[in-house]
């Protein structure tokens, strides 16, 4: 019987102290537990003290009757005994104990990427882009070999893990990224087979085709694997909701944003290489995991990163010190509000600029009109206040003016009392100097203008009145403007890479628009290029062979891959 201490209930881990399974496995501790089978840290004994640590994966005790379940163990151990290679887990044993089922695979020190990337959060650090492009070359090469594995009798198994997430990756302390758990696993060899519609996985991690229950390959895999390592450099999760059917239909819309959106401080390459991994359209994803794993490979050389496992395995032994609770995941919409935020703030701040440079141009026009000598005539409310001091001093004249000829009107008829006995006339009164009176011109033109106030002298006939010599007012002569030269096209830059091979078939000549590209290597080209377009062709002249691709250009560049392995005889251009 084991003795076994009560299990944590963070980790939900159990230790035993003593105990053999099957003989010779000492059970020491369970790691974990799913909705199948439970999995335990054990220890292999042998003879003159031999040793060696273990996972052991055992079928649930409720389940260990249910046939249908234990076929389906039969197929993942079946299967994962296929696998061989560096970065999948490896089977050592697959047997019954009693009325019990059980695996024996390698132990892995280390921890999943869910808990890894969760811990970096907590430290409020972004996983080192070096370290996420190696681990995700290596799990993407890992599948590429489960997705190409052949059975016993030479045919294609068409493997599909169906599972990739962060839970299943697992990263050593040694820097090796490996995926495990081929659980739900689904190959030809299979003896339960699925049926149509019958959707397993991660309702987050799925693909669209794969939570439509429709049939699968290996892009499928290549779709789930871009979401990790998307949420794990954006530190989000990308599709979330109140239960798996709304989940699922976020998926099926597959609305993601470009990754260099949310973390503006990420590779534009690695953006670009994300973006084709998580197309709706498996048909514009990678061909397959390998071009995947080809292309991340290819973003650590062109960053300049030197690449291997030894960053990864320094960041694996800093997370792992981590200690207490470890902060979630936000949603991908959570992770963007604060942006949100900073956007209307944005906007109002340039509302307010435009407004103060919409009223600027008035002032600055009415400044121009008078350096010009023209003067732009002014709003209805200040004309009439600058017209009002003008009509009342002309009211004020015509008034004095009306009573002035009275009163001489008068002085004229009546005799004065002081000479009335003398009968002699009242001498006239001597002409007054007409007044003159200056106004301000309201007009452009600078001449003053003259009004004389009425006198006593009797009306002459006056010369015709010449008119006051116009002053022509100095216009601004608007010169036709210069039509402006078109706008140059807008043009980015398209990288060409032919896929890395030992086939001597993966080099050639690299055309674009028929033309030779400058500067391009027999694997590489890197051409700068009007948006749009273009045609691309690679020829291998040595076997004959080439192969023609026709390729839209985006304003933010593109990077495309071609595998010449494939390509049909042909010399374009």
């Amino acid at each position: 019987k084991l003795a076994c201490a009560p299990p944590s209930r963070a980790l939900q881990r159990v230790r035993c102290m003593s105990e053999l399974f099957a003989g010779k496995y000492l059970l020491k501790e369970r790691l974990g537990v799913g909705g199948m089978a439970e999995v335990w840290l054990a220890e292999l004994k042998g003879p003159q003290g031999f040793s060696r640590q273990l996972v052991i994966k055992r079928i649930l005790p409720h389940l260990a009757d249910d046939d249908n379940f234990i076929t389906m163990f039969e197929d993942e151990a079946r299967l994962a005994a296929r696998l061989n290679h560096p970065h999948a887990v490896r089977v050592e044993e697959f047997g019954q104990s009693g009325d019990v089922w059980y695996l024996a695979m390698e132990y892995l020190d280390g921890g999943d990427l869910r808990r890894l990337t969760r811990a970096a959060l907590t430290r409020n650090e972004s996983v080192p882009l070096e370290v996420l492009l190696q681990m995700g070359g290596d799990v993407a090469a890992a599948l590429h070999h489960a997705h190409t594995l052949a059975g016993a009798d030479g045919q294609p198994l068409n493997m599909i893990h169906r599972d990739v997430s962060p839970h299943n990756i697992l990263v050593t302390t040694q820097g090796q990224a490996k995926l495990v758990d081929f659980g739900i696993a689904r190959a030809e060899s299979n003896q339960v087979k699925p049926r149509t519609g019958m959707v397993k996985g991660k309702s987050g991690y799925m693909s669209p085709e794969q939570a439509l229950g429709r049939t699968l390959d290996g892009r499928s895999d290549q779709f789930a694997l871009a979401i990790v390592l998307y949420e794990t450099a954006a530190q989000a999760r990308i599709f979330q909701g109140e239960n798996d059917l709304a989940i699922m239909r976020k998926v099926v819309a597959c609305e993601i944003p470009p990754l260099i959106s949310v973390d503006p401080n990420t590779s534009l390459e690695f953006s670009e290489v994300l973006e084709q991994a998580l197309q709706r359209s498996a048909e514009d994803r990678f061909p397959d995991c390998d071009a995947f794993a080809q292309a991340l490979y290819g973003c650590l050389d062109s960053a300049g990163y030197r690449g291997g496992h030894q960053p990864v395995a320094s960041w694996v032994t800093q997370m792992r010190g981590v200690e207490g609770k470890l902060t979630k995941l936000p949603s991908l919409d959570q992770r963007r509000d604060l942006s949100g935020v900073r956007e209307e703030i944005t906007k109002i701040s340039r509302s307010r600029s435009a407004m103060q440079r919409a009223s600027t141009p008035q002032k600055s026009q009415a400044a121009a009109g008078r350096l010009g000598g023209t003067q732009t005539a002014p709003p209805p409310a200040a004309a009439a206040s600058s017209w009002l001091p003008l009509v009342l001093a002309g009211g004020l004249l015509l008034l004095g003016g009306v009573a002035y000829f009275a009163t001489s009107q008068t002085s004229q008829d009546a005799p004065d009392a002081a000479s009335a006995p003398s009968a002699q006339p009242a001498p006239e009164p001597m002409p007054r100097e007409p007044r003159i009176v200056v106004e301000e011109p309201a007009a452009p033109s600078k001449e003053p203008k003259v009004q004389a106030a009425p006198s006593t002298l009797p009306p002459a006939k006056a010369p015709a009145a010449q008119p006051a010599p116009k002053v022509k007012a100095k216009r601004r002569v608007n010169k036709p403007r210069r039509a402006s030269p078109p706008a140059p096209a807008q043009t980015a830059n398209l990288k060409v890479t032919i896929r890395a091979g030992s086939d001597p078939r993966s080099r050639g000549l690299i055309y674009i628009n028929g033309r030779r590209a400058r500067g391009a290597t027999e694997r590489n080209a890197t051409v700068t290029l009007p948006v749009g377009r273009h045609e691309v062709c690679v020829v291998n002249q040595e076997f004959g062979i080439a192969k023609r691709e026709t390729v839209t250009l985006p304003p933010a560049g593109r990077r495309i891959y071609i595998k010449m392995t494939d390509a049909p005889s042909g010399s374009c251009p």
